[in-house]
């Protein structure tokens, strides 16, 4: 049996830890996300509107913005579904409706057709047991990609997100204050499937809770 809408309260609040304005499957993020999402195609294939479990975006001190689309499921093998070639699968419907990052990044794709943003970021959250009790789901699973017009829409794995929903801000900090993602590549994004060198763990380790949260705000970019 599912635990999906557990598994997405779970993480809500890891989010909301952090201070990040997070939005729900109906609460619009801006215009221009809102109608990306409605005029793609839905993840069966059909017409339709678009629903991600989880929308952030990240906006920085130049404001320079990144949405974030997190998808859900609450079931043991269904975090992500690659190809022979170790990229995400997007080949068949049923890959994008039952994968968290197939369908994170369905509707990451919408997003970058519509035209206003250039990069997103994408994020699949999965877990198969929870604390009756405390909420916390015992074996959380988490896998984050970066995708940009740049790369020619190809996911970028960025590393080390496992089981620790607390450094998305982290990680995106990185992404968007350390590095040009416009001419040179970031060290902590690699391609699917490939590990970093630990950089991205010893610069994690020298951020802090407040920083975070100073150096990023979710605003109505759209």
């Amino acid at each position: 049996m599912s635990i999906e809408e557990q598994v997405e309260e779970y993480y809500k609040k890891q989010l909301d830890r952090y201070g990040l304005r997070h939005y729900g499957k109906t609460e619009p993020t801006n215009n221009s996300i809102a109608r990306a999402l409605k005029n793609a195609n839905s993840k069966s294939g059909g017409s339709g509107n678009n629903y991600p479990d989880i929308q952030l975006l990240l906006v920085n001190a130049n404001r320079r913005s990144i949405p974030v689309m997190i998808e859900a499921k609450g079931t043991k093998n269904k975090l992500e579904r690659l190809n022979t070639d170790h990229q995400i699968d997007m080949s068949k419907s049923s890959y994008i409706q039952g994968y968290a990052v197939n369908g994170a990044l369905h509707y990451g794709n919408a997003i970058l057709d519509e035209g206003t943003y250039s990069e997103v970021i994408i994020v699949g959250i999965n877990g198969t047991e929870v604390d009756p009790v405390t909420g916390i789901v015992k074996d959380p699973e988490l896998k984050a990609y970066y995708v940009a017009k740049k790369n020619s829409g190809m996911p970028k794995y960025i590393p080390d997100f496992e089981f620790r929903i607390s450094i998305l801000s982290v990680a995106c900090r990185l992404i968007l204050a350390h590095y040009s993602m416009n001419s040179i590549p970031c060290p902590c994004l690699t391609p699917s499937g490939n590990r970093s060198s630990g950089r991205l763990n010893k610069l994690l380790r020298n951020e802090s809770k407040q920083s975070i949260r100073a150096f990023m705000t979710t605003r109505n970019c759209g």
